[in-house]
């Protein structure tokens, strides 16, 4: 008995003390709120409202800050992105004409190049004409051998150099003249070696015209093969 009576008094006491501070911190918060008000609201202010202090003005002022602040960071962002990407474009276009004048600066020492191959081989071939046309006869003209001519016939057996589309009025003049020339028993005349005189010497002048696109030693065939037939033309 004197036990449960022992932990009611105890248990009075605690809740007394409980009691008193509940007391106590109701008391300081209508005086807190009374002096706030006294005072236009200026120091009191609930928990979790703003930033722990304050008026209502002040908390909008501070959030137009933040949203000025939050402007100016973007427009500055934006601002540095515009930059980086004109520098982009001026790098883009500063490669691009390099490019350009990397392939004309190429494209026209090609064309020098093959200026200077094409006077090198006009000289050349010059050289080699004049050459041709100046090399002296080693032996006395003469005709054609029964290979390349048949004097009972008349029928010549034309080179390869001189079978070509650009000899071919001339072949066919010259295969006239000579059968005519043996039909006849070689009494065609004069007018007939004229004839053959001239059409070998409009031959051998064509061969000339041709002098940088045949080997040189088909030129010289060439030319012997019409200087033999001009001799064989002879009356």
């Amino acid at each position: 008995m004197k036990k449960i009576i022992c932990g009611l008094v105890v248990l009075l006491g605690v809740v007394s003390a409980v009691g008193v501070k509940y007391v106590r911190a109701q008391a300081g918060l209508a005086v807190g709120m009374g002096l706030g008000a006294a005072t236009g609201g200026r120091w009191y202010q609930p928990y979790g409202w703003g930033y722990g202090g304050g008026t209502v003005a002040e908390g909008y002022g501070r959030g137009m800050a933040d949203v000025i602040r939050a402007q100016g960071q973007y427009n500055q962002a934006a601002a540095e992105a515009q930059l980086t990407r004109e520098e982009a474009r001026s790098r883009a276009i500063e490669n691009n004409k390099k490019a350009a004048d990397t392939y004309w600066a190429m494209k026209e020492n090609y064309r020098k190049e093959q200026e200077q191959k094409r006077q090198r081989l006009r000289r050349r071939s010059s050289a080699n004409r004049a050459k041709l046309e100046s090399a002296p006869r080693s032996t006395p003209q003469r005709g054609l051998g029964p290979d390349d001519f048949d004097p009972v016939t008349g029928r010549i057996d034309w080179p390869a150099t001189l079978q070509t589309d650009n000899f071919a009025k001339y072949r066919k003049q010259l295969d006239e003249l000579f059968e005519h020339r043996t039909l006849t028993g070689g009494a065609a005349g004069q007018d007939n070696s004229e004839a053959i005189k001239s059409a070998t010497t409009a031959m051998r002048n064509e061969l000339k015209r041709h002098i940088t696109e045949i080997p040189s030693m088909e030129y010289m065939a060439a030319r012997k093969f019409i200087d033999g037939l001009a001799y064989e033309g002879r009356s």
